[in-house]
């Protein structure tokens, strides 16, 4: 009872993930409710060089496949009396303790790099089918002209994937700052990117952003998100006239910012494994569902709510809802409204290089 009650007094209010368990594994107290509250030693690694046997001797690290999917592996770590093992603290590891680590590491500069290498190649793939449309073009006829569509489809997006993963990491390890600022102003700016777009693509675009609604934000996170929300409203649509829809405004203490189309809807099962970080990419797959994935990061980090509203077939309408904060406008606060000048480079672009091409 003393070591368990040691245990709570250290790791009652943290947000590590723990378990206190006896010396068989059975589960004495865990300080998060989504825990397990059973071991499933079949699921953890059996592979030669990290297969599990109990006694866990030494402090270790295994992985684990069981219910608790949001972790990737336990570390045991054995706990004695006189010599003898009592018990295990199990620390879970976390997608984002791991990305934490690795940012210390030096693993997600790494990875920027290489991700930002993927992007100079493809930008260079784009140029040589720029170089030879026009030979081509003449000679091949359609043949050709739906060969080059198809190719720059997929490196489009493959574009954006690069950028969506980038983001993603970013809620994993924390590593971004946030400011009081108007998120009008953000709306207003994205607005005036994607909506000449959407437009010139021949999508009716439509928006109505409330005046002076300020939140404790990233604006590159918030941008992001609402540029992936807005390809997707224009991308998933079949219908002859698209149909794009973004509205923020304030409705009983809540920010209420909601981008809706006229598409094909989505199912539940659908909704449900797009906002899961790489759900849809259990196996070889070519969905993409990063950008709901990253709506639904920014809504928990922020305490917001992700919510939609579809029916097949008329569109769908996907809402973040927010606390209002009872600060106000800010002492000092300086609007910058840039021209729409895209970037091959930069993360806008290369979201929007999913289902637009902004430099055609």
């Amino acid at each position: 009872m003393e070591l368990t009650s040691s245990v709570k007094e250290i790791y009652a209010q943290s947000e590590e993930n723990i378990i206190l368990t006896d010396a068989e594994l059975n589960v004495i107290w865990k300080n998060h409710g989504d825990l397990p509250d059973v071991i499933d030693i079949s699921a953890l690694c059996d592979t030669p060089e990290n297969t599990f046997i109990l006694p866990v001797e030494k402090t270790a690290t295994f992985e684990y496949k069981g219910r608790f999917a949001d972790s990737a592996a336990m570390r045991f770590e054995p706990l004695r009396d006189n010599g003898i093992i009592t018990n295990y603290l199990i620390h879970y590891y976390s997608c984002m303790d791991i990305e934490r680590l690795s940012d210390k590491s030096g693993y997600l500069r790494f990875k920027s790099n290489f991700l930002g290498n993927i992007r100079m190649e493809l930008s260079k793939m784009l140029a040589m089918l720029d170089s030879q449309k026009n030979s081509f073009s003449s000679k091949a006829g359609t043949e050709y002209e739906h060969f080059d569509h198809e190719a720059r489809l997929r490196i489009l997006k493959t574009f954006s994937a690069t950028v969506n993963m980038t983001e993603l990491a970013k809620y994993f390890s924390g590593n971004f700052t946030t400011e009081y600022q108007s998120l009008s102003d953000i709306c207003g700016e994205v607005c005036d990117e994607e909506g000449n777009l959407l437009e010139e693509d021949g999508c009716i675009f439509r928006y109505s952003i409330d005046p002076c609604i300020y939140f404790e934000t990233n604006k590159s996170l918030i941008k992001n998100v609402l540029v992936n929300l807005l390809v997707n409203a224009y991308m998933y649509n079949d219908k002859e006239q698209r149909q794009v829809e973004l509205i923020l405004k304030t409705e009983d203490d809540r920010i209420i910012l909601s981008v809706s189309d006229n598409g094909n809807g989505m199912t539940d099962d659908v909704w449900q494994a797009a906002i899961t970080p790489f759900g849809t990419f259990q196996k070889y797959s070519s969905s993409e569902a990063l950008g709901l994935a990253l709506a639904k990061c920014f809504c928990d980090r922020f305490d917001g709510e992700l919510s939609y509203r579809s029916e097949i077939g008329k569109g769908t309408c996907v809402t973040m809802s927010f606390p209002c904060d009872s600060r106000g406008l800010p002492k000092e606060f300086h609007v910058s409204r840039m021209p729409p000048i895209p970037n091959p480079y930069g993360s806008t672009y290369c979201i929007m290089a999913k289902g637009l091409d902004p430099l055609k």
